[in-house]
């Protein structure tokens, strides 16, 4: 097969002109339509972001303020920036307080003025914001404590506000009034209760003498009825609740007060044989309490662990949740048979 000859315009080695040409051009084209494409979609781009970022943004209703005093049944008027707005949408009338990020279930307004933006919230507990309510308030370190307060529906989220990080405010867990004048009168209460003890029978073996023996009977029911006067006292400083004495309470007095009372009827009869009546003398409260004429009883022991322990438990219950325990039907068996134990090991000793 032979190479055709190369004709006159087109010598060897050398490049077709017109081809060449068109090779230019449309390799300028290709970069034409390359630098329009990226310019449209620069265009494009910067058309639609900024678009984007500067459509208007509703501002969302923000908690700027708070008026009154933040504690358990008082009145405070929240200040919520454009609620007017947000109410087209929303009820109003279903907000509450947010204290701490949780929300006051049942807490809901008793008004609410869209034109001032003021919502108005009377603080009480519910059975649905207890627990929110326990959470703030027991384990109390103190008469008040910081904390972020806002608004929003039960539901959903808290509103943005003000009052977080350096504009927290105070949530009073005691009132400094009414806490000073119930310390003073359990100080006194204390105070006296410790001198008649010392000085009087109060809590000793009935007699006429001063000095007599400390007894267990009339201590375990000191020791119930201070810890329950103690703790409906701070319950309802913190709580402003009045009706927390449970009738567990109650089967505990009575076992307490069954207990010193049947002690007190086999003291009044024949004293054991071989002691004089007249010769028993205080040797101290623990001595007395853990012993009698024969010597320490380990039944004496028993009932007096138990009521110490018992009471710790009691006090630890009451300060971190802020109610009166409700003790079960076998712990309260546990106490019976403890003192039933205890004074039956006194009727042999007095026959």
């Amino acid at each position: 097969m032979t190479r055709p000859e190369p004709t006159p315009d087109s010598l060897p080695g050398e490049v077709d002109p017109a081809r060449a040409y068109r090779r230019r051009c449309i390799t300028a084209l290709l970069r034409g339509l390359a630098v329009l494409v990226a310019i449209a979609l620069s265009m494009l781009l910067t058309w639609l972001v900024p678009s984007a970022a500067a459509q208007p943004v509703e501002p969302g209703p923000r908690v700027s303020a708070l008026h009154g005093h933040l504690e358990l049944d008082y009145t405070i008027v929240a200040q919520v920036d454009d609620l007017a707005v947000w109410a087209v949408d929303h009820d109003p009338r279903q907000l509450v307080p947010f204290i701490e990020g949780r929300a006051l279930v049942g807490n809901t307004p008793e008004s609410v003025d869209l034109a001032n933006g003021r919502v108005l919230f009377h603080l009480r507990i519910s059975d649905d914001s207890k627990t929110v309510w326990t959470d703030l308030l027991g384990s109390p370190e103190g008469l008040r404590r910081k904390v972020s307060f806002s608004v929003g529906p039960a539901d959903g989220s808290p509103f943005d506000t003000a009052l977080t990080g350096s504009g927290r405010v105070e949530l009073t867990v005691i009132s400094p009034v009414y806490g000073g004048i119930a310390l003073g009168l359990v100080v006194v209460t204390l105070a006296v209760f410790v001198h008649l003890a010392r000085t009087t029978s109060i809590i000793r073996k009935p007699g006429p003498w001063a000095d007599a023996p400390y007894d267990l009977g009339r201590f375990q029911m000191a020791v119930w009825f201070f810890l329950i006067y103690l703790s409906y006292t701070a319950i309802w400083l913190i709580t402003d609740a009045t009706d927390t004495i449970n009738p567990s309470l109650l089967a505990l007095l009575g076992i307490s007060a069954g207990t010193a009372l049947s002690e007190a009827v086999i003291d009044s009869g024949t004293p054991a044989a071989g002691v004089e009546a007249t010769s028993a003398v205080s040797q101290g409260l623990l001595h007395d309490l853990l012993s009698d004429e024969t010597g320490y009883r380990f039944d004496r022991f028993q009932i007096f662990a138990f009521t110490l322990i018992l009471g710790v438990i009691f006090l630890s219950d009451v300060y971190n949740n802020l109610s009166m325990p409700e003790l079960s039907p076998t712990l309260l068996g546990l106490m019976g048979l403890s003192s039933g134990t205890y004074i039956g090991f006194k009727l042999p000793d007095r026959r």
